[in-house]
């Protein structure tokens, strides 16, 4: 595997909505399962990773999520970050729900965690504009008492801070 050129944000965009959630479910439940896993090694390709040998799809989701993190660092991926790191680790699944893309006031909250203690994650990523913070910070506090922002401060792979605010 090399990488052959420079990346797109419209193909890394592409990239990133086919190996979210959402774009997981769909090809996994998609009638054409082998050409949904086609095209995510030839999308794999227009971001400049060539893959030569026959893949399994989790090798080529593996190979997705680890170019998204050092060129595209999207809010699924600290989705992801935020569930393996803080909600497995401190959590019980049996009395735990994680909800995405919550809706509260006028905002809509990235991640909602409730087990008792109701929490509201908001995820600020290189590619979005804290114009909104102030509004949805209003809007979280009306019905959670735990706010948790998640930033970073630079486009870099190993820069996550956390500050919670209570």
């Amino acid at each position: 595997m090399s990488l052959a050129r420079v990346n797109s944000q419209s193909n890394l965009s592409t990239l990133a909505k086919m190996v979210s959630n959402a774009g997981l479910q769909r090809m996994m439940f998609a009638d054409d399962f082998k050409k949904q896993a086609k095209n995510l090694k030839q999308l794999l390709g227009k971001n400049g990773i060539q893959i030569e040998k026959k893949s399994y799809v989790s090798e080529l989701i593996d190979i997705s999520h680890n170019h998204l993190l050092t060129h595209y660092r999207h809010e699924y991926l600290y989705k992801v970050a935020l569930l393996n790191s803080h909600v497995l680790h401190n959590h019980s699944l049996s009395d735990t729900i994680l909800l995405n893309e919550f809706r509260i006031g006028n905002s809509k909250a990235d991640t909602i965690l409730i087990n008792g203690a109701n929490k509201v994650f908001e995820i600020k990523t290189e590619l979005d504009s804290p114009v909104r913070l102030s509004t949805q910070i209003d809007d979280y506090y009306k019905g959670f008492q735990k706010f948790t922002l998640l930033f970073t401060t630079q486009r870099s792979a190993n820069t996550w801070i956390v500050s919670m605010n209570m």
